[in-house]
């Protein structure tokens, strides 16, 4: 049953985003819908909005470095959907786009106000740039470091020299 409404949903994303959706995935019960960063933020307002069953609720950012899989663009930042009154769930995979200041992808908090604290960490911890974001600074790590973003692998694992004394 869920699955039926899973592929539902897929093919109407497809017939209204057609090749602006990169990849489409079931696996284990679970949509992900693939886009480009261009194509976020219409794709996720449709699925609020206008979708057959409409996921009016954002649960979660995250993001993932796909370095050691040659991915190309390096990052991915995943946007998890709910629809609470029936437990539909979607996973919404963004490629980022990538320029001299790094991986960025718009801001999701015009749609979703939770997305302000979940665009923050993911910078913070990946180095993912939420543009128009409202205030996108640190909220883990001290404003001032200087050690980058840990997920990145750029800070030490050991800590630093002046770490030990």
């Amino acid at each position: 049953m869920m699955t039926e409404r899973l592929e539902t949903l897929a093919g109407a994303a497809a017939s209204t985003f057609g090749d602006e959706i990169i990849e489409t995935i079931f696996d284990r019960g679970e949509l992900t819908l693939r886009v480009t960063a261009k194509t976020l933020l219409p794709l996720l307002t449709w699925l609020r909005d206008d979708a057959p069953e409409p996921l009016s609720m954002l649960m979660d950012i995250s993001a993932v470095d796909g370095r050691d899989l040659n991915w190309q663009p390096r990052f991915r930042v995943s946007y998890h959907l709910l629809k609470p009154t029936s437990d539909l769930r979607v996973r919404v995979q963004s490629d980022t786009d990538e320029d001299e200041q790094g991986p960025s992808v718009p801001s999701a908090v015009d749609l979703w106000e939770i997305a302000d604290w979940n665009e923050r960490e993911v910078w913070d911890l990946m180095g993912v740039r939420f543009t128009g974001h409202p205030d996108l600074r640190r909220i883990l790590q001290h404003e001032n470091t200087d050690q980058g973003h840990p997920l990145q692998k750029q800070v030490p694992v050991r800590g630093t020299e002046k770490d030990c004394r």
